[in-house]
């Protein structure tokens, strides 16, 4: 399993499985207790009524009748011992076997302001225990099918989970240096870029291609937070605005392009990628028509003006090159030759969970 799914499958089970734990244990003290309250209370109400039932018996020391009653009452099940003795602790009547772990009630036999003796009553723990067993083991199986299905959910869309977990806000301010460097870094770089707004142009062919395919390409485009600003015929025009939106431009055109590569059918991907400086009054409909144009002279690659080129500079996630064309002058169309190898590996991932 590779990290960001380790990571992922960590950050939501073990909270569950923590969580689940404690509620269990709760849950379980709190039936125990309010079963032991519940069975005192019968247990109370029980010798009671059978102090008042064997009043008579008792008072003519009619030992046959005192069994006959105990018996009758055992065989209901309301409890597992009773006994009935004389003032002098003399055994009048028993039924059933004294056990240590019988919770046993004691009540005295009440005739005309005298007592002839007395009752003991002894109920049955086991109950209490074998329902609090069960909460736990159905807990517990609750538990065991929760963490299951989140190990295959995290299995099968682990990345595309960790990358929205692990993406960087908006308002995030500017990254420490030392992490611009490292290589080894699982999601893709972000660079402070404001009052600009980046055009992606996608153009899918066949184009009976783009309609079988259209909601990957949508959840491509949410994962990178680009909005669709139109749908020229056959063209998908889209804009990102957040402070890292040329990274993210190129990402998401890499991660369409990847996802049309590995579905099934022959396509070809042209992806055109502008950007318009507001702050300097770039016309958005030009910028769009340049966008278009790029990606219409684009072959399965990802072309880029020189503004976007200036944007990215050296930076040591995306490498780009120039472009050679007939149709475009020398030094101003670029192409995305490669992403760094962790961004490379995370977008593959990526178009994997898509497919």
């Amino acid at each position: 399993m590779s990290g960001p799914k380790v990571k992922t499958l960590a950050l939501i089970a073990l909270p569950i499985l923590i969580s689940g734990i404690i509620i269990t244990w709760v849950s379980a003290a709190q039936m125990r207790s309010e079963l032991q309250t519940q069975t005192s209370r019968f247990g109370h109400a029980m010798v009671d009524q059978l102090a008042t039932t064997i009043t008579d018996p008792m008072v003519q020391r009619d030992v046959l009748s005192l069994n006959v009653i105990l018996s009758d009452l055992l065989e209901k099940g309301d409890f597992a011992f009773a006994s009935v003795y004389s003032t002098d602790n003399r055994l009048l009547a028993q039924v059933g076997r004294n056990r240590s772990n019988l919770q046993t009630f004691t009540r005295d036999v009440v005739f005309q302001n005298a007592s002839p003796g007395y009752v003991q009553l002894g109920l049955d723990h086991s109950g209490i225990d074998a329902r609090v067993r069960n909460l736990v083991a159905m807990a517990t199986m609750v538990l065991i099918t929760l963490v299951a299905f989140i190990f295959l959910l995290v299995w099968h869309y682990g990345d595309f989970l960790y990358f929205w977990w692990s993406a960087p806000e908006s308002n995030s301010g500017t990254a420490d240096k030392s992490s611009d460097t490292n290589a080894e870094s699982t999601t893709p770089e972000i660079e402070d870029i404001t009052g600009d707004l980046t055009i992606l142009v996608i153009k899918v062919r066949p184009v009976r291609l783009l309609e079988a395919n259209l909601d990957k390409i949508n959840s491509a485009l949410s994962l990178y937070r680009g909005e669709v600003e139109l749908t020229v015929g056959d063209d998908i025009v889209v804009k990102f605005s957040t402070h890292d939106q040329v990274f993210q431009a190129v990402f998401c055109g890499t991660l369409v392009a990847s996802i049309l590569r590995l579905t099934r059918g022959s396509k070809q991907v042209k992806l055109g990628l502008h950007v318009a400086s507001l702050t300097e009054g770039d016309d958005v409909a030009k910028a769009i028509k340049h966008a278009k144009y790029l990606a219409s002279i684009s072959d399965n690659k990802l072309l880029s003006s020189r503004k976007v080129f200036a944007k990215v500079g050296q930076s040591d996630r995306i490498a780009l090159q120039e472009f050679h064309s007939s149709l475009t002058p020398d030094g101003e169309v670029y192409f995305v030759e490669s992403l760094s190898p962790a961004n490379a590996a995370l977008i593959e991932r990526q178009a994997r969970q898509f497919v």
